[in-house]
């Protein structure tokens, strides 16, 4: 009786949970510092975003920079993100957003800010679904929306407005398949493994 019960438990939460993962390889100048691991899982219609990067450089010391960042969103609209950076093993920020229903409650390393704005694409997002269609993205990770524009054939610019930096986004078959980032300290590019 115990084994039926186990059984029919395992075969409900595998109904009702499906996952995806995704690797990229993060490099700069040919040379590979990095890695990006990103995690879909839809549990009763709910969509969990989980992604995690670790890139190791050197500019006049190393720096071993990563980040983690967990977003949710329910009925098509972000409810819950959090992200984490580390620089060399210590926290360096944090940011958590959260939905209050009529707006979003933003804490960046303890300071809170509202915004009223309804956020239903995100960075992370970009991973598993092409921007068609889309002319912001909300980054969880700077915390503002990012202008998105189609350069066609699947490639997309996005451009951060605290500082005019743009990234281009290259998707096969709506997959993201590369990222290019020139505007950083360090020139990098992402693509999957």
């Amino acid at each position: 009786m115990k084994n039926r019960i186990l059984t029919i438990c395992l075969v409900f939460i595998s109904a009702m949970t499906f996952g995806q993962t995704k690797k990229y390889k993060i490099s700069s100048k040919e040379q590979e510092i990095g890695s990006l691991v990103m995690n879909k899982t839809s549990v009763e219609g709910d969509r969990h975003i989980d992604v995690t990067s670790k890139i190791k450089v050197k500019i006049v010391v190393t720096v071993d920079l990563q980040y983690k960042l967990k977003s949710i969103f329910k009925n098509g609209v972000l409810d819950y993100c959090s992200v984490i950076i580390y620089v060399n093993n210590h926290v360096h920020s944090t940011s958590i957003t959260e939905n209050k229903g009529d707006h979003y409650l933003l804490t960046v390393n303890g300071d809170e800010t509202k915004k009223v704005v309804k956020i239903n694409f995100s960075e992370a997002m970009m991973y598993l679904t092409e921007p068609i269609g889309h002319q912001w993205v909300y980054s969880e990770i700077d915390d503002v929306m990012k202008s998105i524009k189609s350069l066609g054939n699947h490639v997309y610019e996005i451009t951060n407005p605290k500082n005019g930096h743009k990234s281009t986004y290259y998707y096969i078959d709506g997959v993201l398949d590369r990222i290019e980032v020139p505007d950083s300290i360090i020139p990098f590019y992402m693509e999957l493994i």
